[in-house]
């Protein structure tokens, strides 16, 4: 009947480590006494009851299945074998996550498997609805499985694609300013006139001079708007970027540091407000000056891993965007932007000391004035970087896959 019909045949049995199961063994034995051509023997790589690497597990089942059907079938390939696991949270409570799934499916390739299942469907959105209304049904398992490799690659492709993002910045400058007279200086021109009409009043009313008092305002009101656009920006980045996450594979840190470098050169075209406040007021050129560019490169690196977590906080829950937006104006009055640290006294300027958004203006602020910034401040500024980075890539490497369903 079988070769009148063309029916294919296989089998779907239980296994074990080390094999089907005798009872399995039967079934194959039955099936070449009765003359039937096996398509396929479908194992069933779950509820093994013991500890271990049910990926490891699963290979082993498929090795040991291949060797005892062809001990029945003469000549069967692995062609013969297919795998059926079930992802998540087996019956005896133990889990086949992800790295398993990789394992076994990377064995698969190997070995050219006839197929390659797993149990089952609705387990696949781990969510309990549709058919599974019992939780003991649900695979139990959030599919935040760690993928750290992917993380640092998306990281390091973002970087090295520095073409690409250096034109998004551009582009998005440009877009901003098209049909101005003035382009981006606009901006530049706005914030130098509140800055000389700030600076020449507060240094009235709090007997200032104010050749002392403009320079340090401004420098400290251009690296604060340096890192407050970073972070604002941040909170839509992956937002605005819906159009090519949805439509193409690239790496999403190229966002980010699209985001950092556009918010660079917006900074390069406003530092022309500082040199003409340095002129008037005479700031000298000192060696500690180019410390300005280790500072700007402290904000660029930490910039990117603030973007890439508010990126993915903010698509995710859209009220975070208000949220940091107002504890920003918030922050820019209780920062020693507009007033020294020492003018706080001993016991408020311990409070600055442990202010994250000081350290980072002032890294450049200082050295725009021709000063070294504090010991303390690079200390600050180190340990968030390390501690920045270290958080933001086990978030990353747990969401990254989540970003494109959140939009």
């Amino acid at each position: 009947m079988q070769k009148a019909t063309g029916v294919k045949v296989s089998l779907t049995l239980p296994v074990l480590p080390s094999g089907l199961t005798a009872d399995g063994v039967n079934v194959v034995k039955s099936a070449k006494k009765a003359g039937v051509a096996l398509d396929l023997v479908n194992i069933m790589a779950m509820d093994y009851y013991r500890s271990g690497d049910y990926g490891a597990f699963a290979q082993q089942a498929a090795q040991a299945t291949y060797n005892q059907v062809r001990g029945v079938y003469t000549g069967a390939s692995w062609g013969t074998i297919a795998v059926t696991p079930m992802i998540g949270k087996n019956d005896d409570g133990h889990v086949f996550d992800q790295n398993a799934s990789r394992k076994l499916v990377s064995f698969a390739k190997s070995k050219h498997l006839g197929m390659l299942s797993f149990w089952e469907t609705t387990r696949d959105r781990n969510a309990c609805n549709g058919a599974l209304v019992r939780q003991a049904d649900c695979d139990s398992v959030i599919a935040m499985i760690p993928q750290y490799d992917v993380a640092v690659a998306d990281f390091t492709e973002g970087l090295s694609a520095w073409r690409m993002w250096g034109r998004l910045g551009w582009q998005e400058i440009r877009r901003r300013y098209r049909r101005t007279v003035f382009g981006p200086f606009w901006t530049s021109l706005s914030l130098g006139i509140f800055i000389f009409v700030l600076g020449f009043v507060w240094a009235r009313l709090w007997n200032q001079n104010p050749k002392t008092y403009l320079p340090f305002l401004c420098a400290g009101m251009l690296t604060w708007n340096l890192v407050q656009f970073i972070i604002n920006e941040g909170c839509t980045v992956f937002i605005g970027g819906e159009g090519f996450i949805k439509q193409m594979p690239f790496p999403y840190s190229m966002l980010a540091w699209s985001v950092v470098w556009r918010n660079l050169v917006v900074f390069g075209h406003n530092l022309f407000i500082f040199v003409a406040v340095a002129f008037y007021a005479g700031v000298p050129l000192t060696p500690a000056t180019l410390l300005v560019i280790p500072g700007l490169l402290s904000i660029a690196i930490n910039g990117v891993w603030v973007v890439t977590l508010l990126g993915m906080a903010c698509a995710r829950f859209r009220d975070i965007q208000q949220v940091v937006a107002s504890l920003l104006q918030i922050a820019m009055f209780v920062t020693p932007i507009f007033f020294t640290r020492d003018q706080l006294g001993p016991g408020f300027g311990r409070l600055v000391d442990v202010n994250l958004l000081f350290h980072f203006v002032d890294v450049v602020r200082s050295p725009l004035l021709g000063q070294t910034p504090a010991g303390w401040t690079w200390v600050v500024v180190t340990i968030t970087t390390i501690v920045g980075w270290g958080g933001t890539l086990w978030i990353y490497s747990r969401f990254r896959r989540r970003v494109p369903y959140w939009l």
